[in-house]
């Protein structure tokens, strides 16, 4: 069907139109973009500023706050294992950093100013000169790697790190190379880590490691001790720490998620108790946002996590300041 513009509309301007179809009258609206990203020259320099710094705090966001912790530290035992073992390693290091540590830390020592090596791994750009690329390989790396030891040595008499704590390190230094741009041969870190792993298994093998790895896990038997002992106590602290248990438990969850609830986190459904966890250390992002069934247990009280909200709830009001269900900074640590 042939359509005509309505000629009565051309004067409101190209972002305005009226086309009729059929007789009925379909109107285009183009919307004008937000203020904050028109560029002209009455945007005020703070403002670019304040988008540049907002952006930066998203990137760093999409790492859990642990995981930065432990790629900081990665990378500031790397860099200060390199400095310590420059002469091995000559021209590795780029002189401009070698000019600014050997400043920084007054001496020709072989140990970095700490404070040095934190404001310069936080101030670490893609334009950064720290490596020459040539010169660092997947073998330096390996090498850090396969020299790392515990500070305390384990039961057995031995210093070697566990497989988890040398794939952390290799994570570390991986982020830190991708932040430079610089590329190494990933086959051989592979290769490396392949060997790791099949001397690891051995020494389980072996009998020289712990089959095991990791916490070992509360039994029922322990959790039901737990949970009649402090139902038994006038204590708050007991029946804070009871209705935690019961929670933790009942959620099947890490003790953080349980810290972290809030009341809008909870709600009643049917015939239980309603428990959401918008974050999870296996769903960062929120994406996964199913509701958790808690249900009440009327058998046997002790373990009953109904009844034990309740009871902390009578004791426990939640402040003004907060909603959270279980107040304090660390909870899970308590």
């Amino acid at each position: 069907m042939a359509r005509k513009r309505d000629q009565r509309l051309d004067s409101a301007g190209p972002f305005s139109g009226a086309w009729t179809v059929s007789g009925a009258w379909c109107v285009s609206v183009l919307v004008s973009p937000p203020t904050i990203l028109i560029s002209d020259s009455k945007m005020a320099t703070s403002q670019i500023e304040l988008l540049r710094s907002s952006v930066v705090k998203r990137k760093k966001n999409s790492l859990a706050i642990n995981t930065r912790r432990n790629y900081s530290s990665g990378k500031a035992n790397f860099l200060q294992w390199l400095y310590s073992m420059r002469e091995h390693y000559p021209g590795l290091l780029v002189p401009s950093f070698l000019d600014e540590a050997k400043k920084a830390t007054g001496t020709t020592d072989k140990v970095l100013d700490q404070g040095f090596l934190k404001q310069f791994l936080e101030e670490l750009t893609p334009q950064t000169q720290l490596f020459d690329p040539a010169l660092m390989t997947a073998d330096v790396v390996s090498e850090f790697i396969e020299g790392i030891k515990l500070k305390k040595k384990k039961q057995n008499g031995s210093d070697d790190p566990s497989f988890s704590t040398r794939s952390n390190a290799r994570a570390a230094i991986t982020k830190l190379l991708k932040t430079l741009k610089i590329s190494i041969d990933p086959e051989e870190m592979k290769m490396h880590f392949r060997g790791l792993k099949r001397d690891y298994a051995g020494a389980r093998q072996d009998g020289q490691e712990k089959v095991d790895d990791g916490k070992d896990p509360m039994d029922v038997r322990l959790y039901e001790a737990l949970a009649d002992a402090t139902i038994r106590s006038a204590s708050q602290a007991d029946i804070a720490f009871h209705a935690f248990l019961l929670m933790d438990w009942s959620l099947m969850s890490r003790s953080a998620n349980v810290s972290s609830l809030h009341l809008r986190h909870l709600d009643i459904f049917q015939d239980c108790l309603r428990v959401f966890i918008p974050v999870s250390k296996t769903d960062q992002e929120g994406d996964n946002r199913n509701a958790r069934h808690v249900f009440a247990n009327p058998f046997n009280p002790s373990v009953c996590p109904v009844t034990a909200l309740g009871v902390y709830f009578l004791t426990h009001a939640p402040t003004a300041l907060t909603d959270l269900v279980f107040d304090g900074s660390k909870q899970s640590a308590r």
